[in-house]
């Protein structure tokens, strides 16, 4: 007697539940695997840019130096026409960031470099850990963005603004706590000056007034301290800088002036975006979105500055960690931005930066979104007009 033959398309339940368990097995190792080779992925770039040089090189070139100028009684700027400032190594920064910075003038510049970058590396984690993100394969992962890594590998304050921003929205309910925390921020980097407008679209005047005292008075100080003379020094560097660098850097205005609009076309239609997204910041902010405000304010930020690096974009772990504390395949598109690494972008890799960047800030808002619709009751999903 013969035995009946199975259908063709059909596959043998072992079949099916091996390929199951392999499945199942993918997704519980891969991630973990990824999240762990961030440690030695890290200290091979760690060995590499040592041999290379390159190693904190915003600290040793710009900070270090103007913090020793300070400390000795000088001025932290140097002459807007120095070649330093062509080549990108001059401290441009307000003067509350240089008094912040004086301390390390005491130190050798290669033991500030290092204590400063382990500084920055910390602040990574911290401002995962002050946004509730407690999956340790998040933090792994995190050291695998470009921007992360572009951040401590400079040595610059990109990672100390995000902890920042990441205080602020810990303490938002705590109006002298945000105030504070923002006009630190907005202090020590000016364009960030668009994160104020979260705090108006939501409603949080009295967290607005603090950032307005705290700023206003930390700066008045600062520039006494410094001397007011130094002030308009200060912004001819700024001009300065901006007319060296403004085709190299990955913004809409840079695209816009490399391919033959005039100055100031270029930044109008940068201004032109950077206002769009403020205003729908804005709306989101008097609907009671929150996150989405903030995130939408972060964006803006960026947009509105002529000036803008790889490690500017390490300020998006902010809206993400908000967006998604666990680990998700939105914590992967940074790590793309390896492919646009440049130091002076040019056609594709500013674009690919900029796509993925509006990829990124595009996710976050529909994640929130969907986040908030699930959280709705049931009755005012079913019913349109609630």
């Amino acid at each position: 007697m013969m035995r009946p033959q199975p259908d063709a398309g059909m596959i043998p339940k072992p079949r099916v539940a091996r390929f199951a368990s392999l499945k199942i097995a993918a997704r519980q190792l891969i991630p973990p695997a990824i999240a762990l080779f961030a440690i030695p992925w890290s200290i091979g770039w760690l060995v590499i840019v040592l041999q290379g040089g390159s190693f904190g090189v915003d600290f040793h070139q710009a900070f270090w130096p103007a913090a020793a100028r300070v400390v000795h009684g000088m001025s932290p700027y140097v002459d807007p026409h120095s070649p330093i400032v062509s080549a990108g190594a001059a401290f441009v920064y307000p003067a509350p960031t240089a008094l912040i910075f004086a301390p390390f003038g005491y130190l050798d510049r290669d033991v500030g470099t290092a204590i400063f970058t382990a500084l920055i590396v910390l602040a990574i984690p911290t401002t995962l850990w002050l946004l509730r993100v407690r999956d340790w394969r998040v933090y792994g992962v995190v050291f695998l963005w470009a921007p992360i890594f572009g951040a401590w590998q400079t040595a610059n304050i990109t990672t100390v603004l995000g902890l920042g921003i990441a205080a602020a929205w810990r303490w938002r309910d705590r109006p002298r706590h945000c105030g504070i925390a923002l006009g630190l921020v907005v202090s020590m980097k000016i364009f960030l000056w668009p994160m104020g407008l979260w705090l108006l679209a939501t409603r949080r005047y009295l967290a607005f007034g603090y950032v307005l005292l705290f700023g206003t008075v930390l700066n008045l100080v600062s520039w006494v301290v410094l001397g007011t003379g130094e002030f308009p020094r200060y912004l001819r560097l700024v001009r300065a800088l901006t007319d060296a660098e403004e085709r190299h850097a990955y913004s809409v205005i840079s695209y816009g002036l490399n391919h033959g609009l005039s100055r100031a076309a270029a930044y109008s239609l940068g201004l032109a975006i950077a206002a769009a997204v403020m205003a729908a910041c804005v709306i989101f902010g008097r609907r009671g979105h929150d996150a989405q405000a903030l995130v939408l304010s972060t964006a803006a930020s960026i947009l509105a500055s002529p000036l803008v690096w790889l490690h500017y974009f390490a300020l998006l772990l902010v809206p993400v960690a908000i967006a998604r504390p666990r680990l998700s395949p939105m914590w992967g598109l940074p790590v793309a931005m390896w492919v646009c690494s440049a130091t002076r972008p040019r056609d594709v890799p500013l674009l690919v930066a900029m796509a993925l960047a509006t990829a990124v800030v595009a996710l976050v808002i529909r994640a929130l979104a969907r986040d908030t619709e699930e959280s709705l009751p049931l009755s005012t999903k079913l019913d349109p007009m609630a």
